[in-house]
C-alpha cells in the first residue's frame, strides 16, 4: 500500500512539472506569419494588403520616432487599393481595460481592409505596437484584419554586451540598437570593462576605447529606441581590467592575483568610484547602474581581511564593499544591480543585513527554474538572468541555452522577478552575431513566458530574422549548436585550462635518418584506440559541416538579408572543417610515415621517399588551409569588430593574464586562441623538419647497396 501511495505522489508531481513547462503554441504562425515575441490576445478574420502609398495620422502628442519606424520599415505593394492609412492613437486605459502594469507598454492594433488604428496609453505601447504590425506584413505585402491585444509578461527586458576581450564596432552598434528594439528589447547592459576612455584613470583605458560622446550617442540612440542603455562596472572580484596594471598592484586582495579588489583598501573605492562616475556621465542612465559584485573568489584572504573577517565572517567583508558601492549609487539617484550569487552564499542572519535598494540579480545558466528562491522569498528586489553563451567555444549550445532561457524566465516571472536579462560572456571569444537566437528568445519569453514552444521559436526566428526567402538555416544552427564542443574536447582545451597535459592532439617525431618508424603514431591507426575514433567522428561530422557550408552559400546568394551574419556563421564552419582536416592529416601522417618505414626495411628506398614526399605535402596543404581558415575568419569577424591587436592604432590591448582564471578569448591580443593548438605544434617547423630529413636520406641514398645495415641497427 505504501509503495502504491508513492507511486501516486511521483505521478502527480511528474504531472505538476509537465503542466508547469508546457508551452502552448502560437495563434499566427501555423498561418505562415512569425510574430516575435507572441502577442497575448488574438483575432484575424480575412486578408487585406498594404496599398503602394499609405498615410500615417499621429497626434502631436506622439513620438514622431513611431511614424518614422513605420516609414523606414513598412513594405509596400505595387497595388493602388488596400490599406492605405495608419493611425497611432493615445487612450485612456479603461479603454483598452489594462491595469497599471499594462498600461505601460501594452497595445492594441485594429487592422481592416482600408484602415489600421493602433491605439496605447503610452508611446512605448503605440512604438511596440508599431513593431508588431511591421512584422505581421509578410512579403507579398498582404497581412490579415482583425484584433491584435498585447502587453509584456516583464517590464524589464534586457540583453548583455560583454566587451572584455574584444571591442564591436561603433556603427555595429549603431545597426544593432533598432534591431533589439524591433523584438521589443528595452534595455542593454554594456559592460564597460576597459572600453571607455577613463580621464580619471586613463592608463585603464584600451587601446581605442570608446569616448564619453561616443558611448553617449550609443545611449542616445536607445533611448530614442525605448531602450534603456544600462553601465555595468566590474568589482569587487571581475577587476583584472584595473588590477593587472602596476600602478593599481597594491589594491589587490592578493598580490599575485588580478583578479579582485581589497575592500578594506579605501583607495578601492576611490578608484571605482571615479570609474562609477564617468559611466554615468557617459551613458546618461537615469534608472539603473549595474555594479558586478560576482565570483569574489579571493575575499577575505589578504592579512587584514582575514583579521577583520574573524569578527564579522567573510560575508561582512562582502557588506562593507556592496554597502559602500550600493549607497553611492544610490545617493547618486539611480538603483544599484547586482549579481547574487556571493549573497546566496550568506548566513541568515547575514542576509537580512543585505541593502534593500538594490536590485539582485538571480543568475543561472543551466536551470529551467529558479530553484533557490531565498531572496524573493525575503522581499527583496530581484530579476533574472539566463545565458546565450556560457564558455563553449564558437558558437552557442543552443539546445541548453535556448532551454535555459525558454523556461528560467517564466519561472522568474511566477516568482515575481521585475525582468530578465540575457548574458551573452565573452570567455571564449565568440562573435556578437552568434547571440540573436539567443538575445532574441529572451525577448520572446519575457514578454509571452508561456508560448511558444522552443521548435516553433526556432522556426519563428529564423523566418523572421533571415528573411521569408532563408532556406534550411534552422538545419546550420543544429549543427553548429553542437560543434564547439567536440571542437574543444578534440583538441583537447577545455575553455578553463590550458595544460599540454589535457590536450590530445600529438604529432609524434619524425622518423629518424634510418626511416625508422616511430611507434608513438601507432594509436592513431589503432581502431580501437580513442585517438583513432576522434578521427572517424571527425569524418562523419565533416559532412555536415559540409552541408552547413553549402546551405549558408545558397542563402547568401538568394537571399543576403543578414550577409554580415552569414558571413560570420560561414567563417565557423570553415574552422570547424579545417579541424576535421587536421585530424585526417593527422591519421594519414601516421599511415604515411608507416608505408615510408616498411619500404626502407624491403630497401625500396624511392618509394620510401614518395611517401616522405605525400606527408610532406600534407602537411603544406594542411598549412595552406589553415591561412586561408583564418584570413576568412578574420575578413568576416572585423567587417564589426576591431582588430584585437589594434593593428590599426599600433597598440595591442593587453589581454594576456596569469594563469588563474583563464579565459580562453584572452590567450592572445589577436586571433591566435582559436590556433594555439597549431602554434604549439609547430606544424611548419615540423614541415621544414621534414624536408630536411628528405634531403639527408636522398643524399645518403647512393651509399645503401643492401639493407643489411638496417638489420643490423634494429639490434
Amino acid at each position: 500500500m505504501k509503495r502504491f501511495l508513492i507511486q501516486i505522489i511521483l505521478l502527480a508531481m511528474a504531472s505538476s512539472l509537465i503542466s508547469q513547462t508546457i508551452k502552448q503554441p502560437g495563434s499566427f504562425f501555423k498561418h505562415g506569419v512569425p510574430l516575435i515575441p507572441e502577442p497575448k490576445e488574438i483575432t484575424f478574420d480575412t486578408k487585406t494588403h498594404i496599398a503602394q502609398s499609405i498615410k500615417i495620422e499621429f497626434a502631436l502628442d506622439i513620438d514622431p520616432i513611431i511614424k518614422k519606424v513605420l516609414e523606414l520599415n513598412i513594405h509596400l505593394s505595387e497595388k493602388k487599393d488596400g490599406l492605405r492609412e495608419i493611425e497611432l492613437v493615445k487612450v485612456d486605459a479603461n479603454e483598452l481595460n489594462f491595469n497599471e502594469q499594462q498600461q505601460k507598454e501594452g497595445y492594441r492594433i485594429n487592422i481592416q481592409e482600408k484602415k489600421a488604428v493602433i491605439q496605447a496609453v503610452s508611446d512605448a505601447g503605440l512604438f511596440y505596437g508599431a513593431q508588431t504590425f511591421l512584422q505581421l506584413i509578410q512579403s507579398d505585402g498582404t497581412l490579415y484584419t482583425g484584433i491584435i491585444t498585447d502587453w509584456p509578461d516583464l517590464g524589464w527586458r534586457a540583453v548583455h554586451f560583454d566587451t572584455k576581450h574584444h571591442q564591436d564596432r561603433y556603427d555595429y552598434y549603431q545597426d544593432i540598437i533598432p534591431r533589439l528594439a524591433y523584438y521589443k528589447i528595452n534595455a542593454i547592459v554594456f559592460e564597460i570593462e576597459d572600453k571607455l576612455a577613463f580621464a580619471s584613470h586613463p592608463r585603464i583605458s584600451a587601446p581605442g576605447a570608446f569616448t564619453k560622446q561616443q558611448l553617449r550617442q550609443l545611449a542616445d540612440l536607445a533611448q530614442e529606441h525605448y531602450i534603456e542603455f544600462i553601465p555595468l562596472v566590474q568589482g569587487l572580484g571581475h577587476a583584472r581590467y584595473i588590477l593587472k596594471h602596476p600602478e593599481y598592484k597594491h589594491l589587490r586582495e592578493l598580490p599575485e592575483s588580478t583578479w579582485q579588489f581589497c575592500p578594506l583598501e579605501q583607495e578601492s573605492f576611490k578608484v571605482l568610484f571615479d570609474l562609477y562616475d564617468e559611466a554615468i556621465k557617459a551613458t546618461g542612465t537615469e534608472t539603473y547602474f549595474h555594479i558586478g559584485g560576482d565570483e569574489s573568489y579571493d575575499l577575505a584572504l589578504c592579512p587584514d581581511c582575514a583579521k577583520r573577517a574573524e569578527k564579522i565572517g567573510r560575508e561582512g567583508i562582502y557588506l562593507i564593499w556592496l554597502k559602500k558601492a550600493a549607497e553611492y549609487i544610490s545617493d547618486k539617484g539611480l538603483t544599484p544591480i547586482i549579481w547574487d550569487d556571493m549573497v546566496l552564499q550568506f548566513r541568515p542572519e547575514h542576509m537580512a543585513q543585505l541593502p534593500k535598494n538594490i536590485v539582485y540579480m538571480r543568475w543561472n545558466y543551466l536551470s529551467p527554474r529558479v530553484e533557490n528562491t531565498t531572496l524573493f522569498e525575503m522581499g527583496y528586489r530581484c530579476m533574472v538572468a539566463p545565458a546565450t553563451q556560457c564558455t563553449v567555444p564558437l558558437f552557442p549550445d543552443y539546445e541548453k541555452r535556448l532551454y535555459n532561457i525558454a523556461y528560467f524566465i517564466p519561472s522568474g516571472r511566477d516568482q515575481g522577478a521585475m525582468g530578465s536579462l540575457c548574458t551573452a560572456w565573452d570567455d571564449a571569444g565568440l562573435h556578437m552575431e552568434t547571440f540573436w537566437q539567443g538575445f532574441i528568445a529572451s525577448a520572446e519569453y519575457s514578454w509571452s513566458g508561456d508560448t511558444p514552444g522552443m521548435d516553433e521559436f526556432r522556426a519563428k526566428f529564423t523566418k523572421l530574422f533571415y528573411g521569408p526567402g532563408s532556406q534550411n538555416l534552422s538545419t546550420v544552427y543544429n549543427i553548429l549548436a553542437q560543434a564547439g564542443e567536440f571542437w574543444q574536447n578534440s583538441r583537447g582545451a577545455h575553455v578553463w585550462e590550458r595544460s599540454r597535459l589535457n590536450r590530445p592532439i600529438e604529432f609524434p617525431q619524425l622518423p629518424d635518418e634510418q626511416i625508422h618508424y616511430n611507434s608513438d603514431w601507432s594509436p592513431y591507426l589503432d581502431g580501437s584506440n580513442g585517438a583513432y575514433n576522434v578521427m572517424r567522428e571527425a569524418n562523419r561530422l565533416d559532412l555536415l559541416y559540409k552541408n552547413a557550408q553549402e546551405i549558408i552559400q545558397l542563402n547568401l546568394k538568394n537571399n543576403p538579408k543578414q550577409k554580415v551574419n552569414l558571413d560570420v556563421l560561414n567563417s565557423i564552419v570553415q574552422l570547424l572543417r579545417y579541424n576535421a582536416e587536421l585530424l585526417r592529416t593527422r591519421y594519414n601522417l601516421a599511415l604515411d610515415f608507416s608505408r615510408a618505414s616498411a619500404c626502407a626495411d624491403s630497401a625500396e628506398y624511392d618509394k620510401s621517399l614518395d611517401h616522405l614526399k605525400t606527408a610532406l605535402n600534407r602537411l603544406q596543404a594542411l598549412l595552406d588551409q589553415q591561412q586561408q581558415t583564418r584570413e576568412q575568419l578574420i575578413m568576416a569577424w572585423e567587417q564589426t569588430r576591431y582588430p584585437k591587436d589594434r593593428r590599426d592604432l599600433g597598440r595591442a590591448m593587453s589581454y594576456f593574464v596569469p594563469p588563474k582564471h583563464v579565459h580562453l578569448a584572452e590567450l592572445s591580443a589577436n586571433y591566435d586562441y582559436l590556433f594555439w593548438l597549431e602554434n604549439s605544434l609547430d606544424l611548419s617547423g615540423m614541415a621544414d623538419s621534414l624536408k630536411e630529413l628528405m634531403t639527408k636520406i636522398s643524399r645518403e641514398q647512393p651509399k645503401r647497396k643492401t639493407d643489411e645495415w638496417r638489420k643490423e641497427s634494429d639490434y
